[in-house]
């Protein structure tokens, strides 16, 4: 029987309820998403167990594909201030050099190395909730 087949067909000993469940998850708009399901009588662990592990895909699936734009969103973010980040530490670089650097100036061109590395970290992490949310959004 597959899950679909579970979820239709409704046996006699199984017409009287039980119990219900909700099953809910929070969506990243601020939204919720809820699934209710009845608990039948004569229905055994398995069957229950069935049941909640297919409408838990479906609230994992919804709030993957919500959460997409927002992790592709950081994604990009993340790669415009590496690219800023680089791109105003090599304006700063001859200056550097030159030893005429503002105090600053000095600052900020000591702390890129720290700031490039904390950045390039937040974009493995984000790259990572990326695809995992593509993988169970289907894509």
């Amino acid at each position: 029987m597959n899950h679909q087949d579970h979820l239709t067909e409704k046996p006699l000993e199984q017409s009287l309820i039980a119990g219900s469940f909700n099953l809910q998850t929070q969506m990243p708009n601020g939204r919720g998403l809820t699934m209710s399901g009845y608990v039948y009588q004569g229905e055994s662990v398995e069957q229950i167990n069935e049941r909640l592990d297919v409408f838990t895909a479906v609230l994992e699936r919804q709030r993957a594909i919500a959460e997409l734009p927002e992790f592709q969103k950081k994604v990009r973010e993340l790669e415009d201030a590496i690219k800023s980040a680089e791109d105003g530490y090599a304006k700063m670089e001859p200056t550097a050099k030159a030893g005429k650097l503002r105090s600053d100036q000095k600052a900020a061109y000591e702390a890129f190395p720290t700031n490039i590395t904390h950045y390039k970290m937040r974009l493995h992490e984000a790259l990572n909730d990326l695809v995992r949310a593509q993988k169970a959004a289907g894509g």
